[in-house]
């Protein structure tokens, strides 16, 4: 179990997953690992849906290579490509303070801001 110095408390590792219309998954967990399987499973689910064949072969091989967090890099730098853009915002909690936002995956999106909550 994460913990941090500044809260004490335990972290809890949240991911949300939305277009320009929704959110489309979230997950909430307590290991970092945790959360990355649980994104995860929503690229594998989406994959072959939303991205187009020779990407979505990437993402599956990357997959089941054990390449996880590249498989899920590739996955929102590509999304966007065919269907709808989404984006990935991960943070760790602790108690009702953000203490961190970890990692945001598919870095080319910092650019341009996120869309308006509608």
């Amino acid at each position: 179990m994460h913990r941090y110095p500044d809260t004490g408390g335990p972290a809890t590792f949240v991911a949300v997953v939305h277009d320009s219309d929704r959110v489309v998954f979230s997950a909430s967990t307590l290991t970092r690992a945790s959360l990355i399987e649980a994104i995860t499973e929503f690229v594998a689910c989406n994959a072959h849906v939303l991205l187009w064949p020779t990407d979505s072969t990437h993402v599956q091989r990357l997959l089941r290579t054990g390449q996880a967090e590249a498989a899920i890099d590739h996955y929102f730098a590509c999304v966007g490509d065919r269907w709808d853009k989404q984006w990935l915002v991960t943070s760790a909690v602790s108690g009702s303070i953000a203490v961190a936002q970890l990692d945001r995956i598919a870095s080319h999106c910092l650019d341009s801001p996120l869309p308006a909550a509608g």
